[in-house]
């Protein structure tokens, strides 16, 4: 549910010789990661909802500049001590760290209310670091907005067994692989009404492998060595079973790393590929301070997967608290779905689309807020 990259401060070049050893040789190791989640740092995930291709060079010596990513709205977390975290001793009491979100929002589509629910409050993702960092999940409450009408509830998306989301030390060459079930599910009180959402699982088994080292730039900071890693994710829901998803991460020893997804699962390990999902972020910071979130223009963002088999996710930025309606038509011009109508506020939304009961083809989903409209393409396989 949550994907993290974190920031580093830049080595100084010497030469291309000495770039390369250096780079080669680098390792991030427990020391490092714990740098990264010290207690009181504010970690803040820039997420880059327009592009749409990336240069991920390719296996062994190379180099990667992601300085055109933009921001189009942030995350903000805070590394706290899990023992004073409401979840700590009765759900994760193994854990070493907590990350506090006091801003989430997820959207979905919940058939026993024929409605889209939007989750907004506060939660915490908790991880253990020891020999390898463990990723369980997160679990946090708020409210179920539902016709734009507020109602208390309860989520979690828990990882059984942990993952292992760092093994460490990582150095070119390292591998690993996870296995886990994630769950997801809630419950909201509707008038006087409990309502359970899932237990809905998504099974995976994910191979990491470190197959890339070179100089990392990002936006706003110089280059630093860095390493490539591929991650192949192997995952079955109940509606689609052995689906693909690849993705990269690129991370410096001090922390500075970008995140994404290819587009296509069979594109090639080098060059420029489709992809989305980008997170990045810039130097680890040698103070705390917060950053606060600041809300994007009006931005209809790329469905993801695409093409999709039967679910896919929809995210969609406003600069301002508006009403909002957002549909999915065929190429006939005919609404087949209304996956959002009512208030939604500022920031990045997102929402699960369900093409179960469609037939394969290309759908149209137009996003509306006030005047500005914009429509995309999305692909739906079986």
């Amino acid at each position: 549910m949550k994907r993290t990259v974190y920031g580093f401060i830049c080595a100084a070049m010497l030469g291309a010789g000495v770039t390369t050893a250096l780079s080669q040789g680098t390792t991030i190791d427990a020391t490092d990661v714990g740098d990264f989640f010290r207690a009181g740092r504010t970690i803040t995930y820039n997420i880059d909802t327009l592009t749409s291709t990336a240069n991920i060079g390719a296996p062994g010596a190379s180099s990667w500049n992601f300085t055109g990513l933009a921001t189009h709205t942030r995350m903000v977390l805070k590394s706290v001590a899990p023992a004073g975290t409401p979840y700590f001793a009765s759900n994760f009491p193994a854990a070493t760290h907590a990350l506090s979100d006091t801003a989430f929002t997820y959207s979905f589509w919940f058939a026993d209310l024929s409605s889209t629910v939007t989750l907004r409050g506060a939660g915490y993702n908790y991880m253990t670091l020891g020999t390898d960092l463990l990723d369980y999940g997160f679990k946090g409450s708020g409210n179920a907005f539902i016709q734009g009408n507020p109602f208390p509830a309860e989520g979690q998306w828990v990882k059984s067994p942990a993952a292992i989301y760092y093994g460490l030390p990582m150095q070119m060459g390292k591998t690993w692989t996870t296995s886990y079930n994630e769950v997801l599910s809630g419950t909201a009180t509707i008038l006087g009404m409990p309502f359970k959402v899932g237990p809905d699982t998504t099974a995976h088994t994910v191979t990491y492998t470190v197959d890339a080292y070179g100089l990392l730039t990002v936006p706003g900071s110089p280059a630093s060595d860095a390493l490539r890693v591929r991650k192949e994710d192997r995952y079955s829901t109940k509606a689609a079973q052995n689906q693909l998803r690849v993705g990269y991460m690129f991370l410096a020893k001090n922390g500075a790393a970008v995140q994404l997804t290819a587009t296509d699962p069979m594109a090639a390990d080098n060059g420029t590929i489709g992809a989305t999902s980008f997170q990045w972020n810039g130097p680890t910071p040698l103070d705390v301070r917060t950053i606060s979130t600041t809300p994007g223009a009006f931005q209809l963002g790329q469905n993801y997967p695409n093409p999709f088999n039967p679910t896919t996710t929809i995210r969609f930025t406003l600069p301002d608290r508006q009403q909002v309606t957002l549909a999915v038509y065929n190429l006939l011009g005919e609404r087949v779905a209304t996956l959002v109508n009512g208030m939604v506020d500022a920031g990045e939304s997102s929402v699960q689309f369900n093409g179960a009961g469609l037939a394969s083809g290309v759908y149209l989903y137009k996003l509306q807020a006030g005047k500005s409209v914009q429509t995309l393409r999305m692909m739906l396989v079986k």
